[in-house]
């Protein structure tokens, strides 16, 4: 929860793709046994909440499960940017530099 707490802090991600995919197990864990970690989870919930229903009444007017549900859809189905990377072409890595001494700079003893 602290991650996710930190996330929402954050622009590594949008608030509704956190809140899409962290929904249903915050969910769980606010309906759980009483007590710290079911607060925790119920005060993250509701800020999710209403940071998505300000978010959506800025842009557009759905409603805040439309506008979050909308983000999760979009999340499952958009391309992982970790394996569908474009491989660079030679001429946009960097060259390594030579560290071996010619003989013209060797150091004189």
């Amino acid at each position: 929860m602290c991650a996710i707490s930190s996330l929402m802090c954050s622009d590594l991600l949008s608030q509704d793709h956190i809140f899409a995919v962290t929904q249903k197990h915050l969910q769980e864990l606010s309906e759980g046994s009483p007590g710290c970690v079911a607060n925790k989870a119920t005060k993250i919930l509701r800020q999710f909440e209403a940071l998505c229903r300000s978010h959506s009444t800025s842009k557009n007017p759905l409603p805040v499960a439309a506008s979050c549900l909308s983000a999760k859809t979009t999340l499952e189905y958009a391309d992982d940017l970790l394996t569908n990377t474009v491989p660079f072409s030679e001429d946009s890595f960097l060259k390594p530099i030579n560290l071996t001494l010619q003989p013209s700079q060797a150091p004189k003893l």
